[in-house]
């Protein structure tokens, strides 16, 4: 196993991973991913970026957490 940390950029397929500020399980996957479909909320690489750039409080976070995850939708960059 490499030493090195994975950047969401070289994922190569889908990782699931347990959220704590969450409390919920959400799948990263890579751009334009096509795979089967998951058991929970997926967010791309260009999602975690804009997530990241927001600097939301957690509550915020949560709360855009289950909007995309009710109306399974992605996130898009706002004007």
């Amino acid at each position: 196993m490499s030493t090195h940390p994975l950047s969401l950029g070289q994922m190569d397929g889908p990782l699931k991973i347990h959220s704590r500020l969450l409390g919920a399980k959400i799948w990263l996957v890579p751009e334009g991913y096509s795979g089967p479909l998951l058991d929970a909320a997926a967010y791309t690489t260009a999602e975690c970026r804009l997530l990241v750039e927001l600097k939301l409080e957690a509550d915020q976070l949560r709360s855009l957490h289950l909007v995309k995850e009710h109306f399974a939708g992605d996130l898009v960059e706002g004007e």
